[in-house]
């Protein structure tokens, strides 16, 4: 993604407006992806989701649409941007595996929820970040992050993020456990991965192995926290 990012305060959001009252906002047109890949939106939904869209199409705002009233995402992800206008419009997500793998078409699976939280990183939609953090809790809590998520997440999410310290947490844990990669392939993939995560994750093994009591054997969701909050 571009390393431009709209600074915008994000609120705790009022009931998105109903189509017909978004309708006489009118729409704006995005193109997605290397390919221009068009999409004609309510300004009304992205505004009220989008801290990145309220600032761009914010009068007030130095970024601009062009004069032709498009914006262009040409790094965004398409498939993740298709989730991520679903959930603007009807603020669901699939709700299993099988009905990820039937809206992704089996694109990526691996890594789709990654992508979506990424890109709702980049347009700044923490509920839907949240929405996506937890599904990933969910599934990956008892097992080892994948190397292609850690990398992926580390080479684009900011510092600090919850997902970032969830990937370092659930890795220590394992690890804790006494599950260590065995084979040649397990060392090499552990090998790839970014030094800070590393040094990361050892910090967080000698902070566990101070923990007397059983309180380290799992993660806790309440432990990762989005600012949803209004100022």
């Amino acid at each position: 993604m571009s390393s431009m990012k709209n600074e915008v305060t994000v609120l705790k959001m009022a009931p998105p407006p109903r189509p017909s009252t978004a309708a006489l906002q009118g729409f704006i047109t995005v193109n997605v992806g290397p390919n221009g890949i068009e999409y004609q939106l309510y300004r009304a939904l992205l505004s009220h989701h989008s801290g990145y869209f309220r600032g761009v199409l914010s009068p007030q705002s130095s970024f601009k649409e062009t004069t032709d009233g498009v914006i262009t995402l040409s790094n965004a992800d398409t498939t993740a941007f298709e989730f991520t206008v679903d959930w603007m419009y009807t603020q669901k997500l699939p709700s299993g595996s099988l009905e990820w793998f039937e809206a992704a078409g089996g694109e990526l699976m691996k890594l789709i929820h990654y992508r979506i939280y990424i890109l709702a990183d980049y347009l700044i939609i923490p509920q839907l970040k949240e929405a996506i953090f937890n599904y990933i809790f969910e599934i990956r809590m008892w097992c080892r992050p994948r190397p292609s998520n850690i990398l992926l997440a580390h080479e684009n999410l900011p510092e600090g993020d919850p997902l970032l310290k969830f990937q370092v947490d659930a890795e220590a844990l394992i690890l804790k456990k006494g599950f260590h990669p065995k084979d040649e392939e397990g060392r090499a993939s552990m090998a790839q991965l970014p030094p800070k995560f590393l040094v990361a994750v050892m910090v967080k093994m000698q902070k566990l192995m101070t923990i007397k009591d059983a309180s380290w054997s799992s993660l806790r969701r309440e432990d990762y926290s989005f600012d949803v909050s209004e100022d």
